[in-house]
């Protein structure tokens, strides 16, 4: 149904970069956000370990890799479309030996998460498609047509010590971060979903122990942070 397509972006570091993609859906915004516009401040002069969270078609943790040749990225992505463009993407930028995609969810630890994706039923549903959620954001996957996958939550005490973490994964973020493993993060860059109660602001009381934070946005709704070790 979505017919693929190949462009050329550079990276925040100004690095080429070819990314395969989706039309017709929000694969450009994504790729554009992330790569032109740098949604996310990506730094260079990194060395060490990286982890995207919320990969989607891999834009950011190839261009960590390419800005940080001493840099090794994994990326954790849990819908399957994505997954599989996301290995395109590292094979098309010669970064199989740096750059490592795992297939799954991220949570507490151990616990089930249901990834719904590919609504169908409308037409921003279906432009959308591939941004999943998640029973760790809400409790079912709505009434339009969709697919789901199932995964054990991978927690953060099996990535760390980080030296750089990006979390965009439409809330698993609150579950995610919940964990004493945090103080071994770096720097951690991302978005704080309002979901569960949660405000975006609510981010920077759970890392406030251990990190300074910086809001990027309205505290009050979906917002973008970034927090810094002390």
């Amino acid at each position: 149904m979505y017919e693929r397509d190949e462009a050329r972006f550079l990276t925040p570091g100004g690095h080429p970069v070819t990314m395969t993609y989706r039309r017709d859906t929000n694969d450009w915004n994504t790729l554009n956000a992330s790569l032109d516009g740098d949604e996310y401040h990506l730094p260079d002069g990194l060395t060490g370990y990286a982890l995207d969270v919320g990969g989607y078609l891999g834009s950011v943790g190839i261009a960590l890799a390419l800005d940080n040749p001493g840099l090794a990225v994994t990326i954790i992505e849990p819908v399957p479309d994505n997954g599989d463009l996301i290995e395109v993407n590292i094979e098309r930028n010669g970064l199989d030996e740096r750059v490592v995609l795992i297939r799954g969810a991220v949570g507490n630890g151990g616990e089930s998460v249901d990834v719904w994706y590919g609504y169908r039923g409308t037409e921003t549903a279906e432009h959308h498609a591939f941004v999943g959620n998640s029973s760790l954001a809400y409790d079912h996957g709505g009434s339009l047509d969709h697919q789901t996958v199932t995964y054990r939550a991978l927690p953060l005490s099996g990535f760390t010590p980080l030296d750089f973490l990006k979390i965009d994964c439409e809330g698993g973020e609150w579950a995610f971060l919940d964990s004493p493993a945090v103080a071994d993060v770096a720097v951690i860059v991302g978005e704080a979903h309002c979901v569960r109660g949660h405000k975006g602001g609510d981010i920077v009381g759970l890392l406030a122990a251990t990190h300074d934070v910086t809001i990027i946005g309205d505290p009050e709704t979906t917002c973008e942070f970034r927090a810094v070790r002390r």
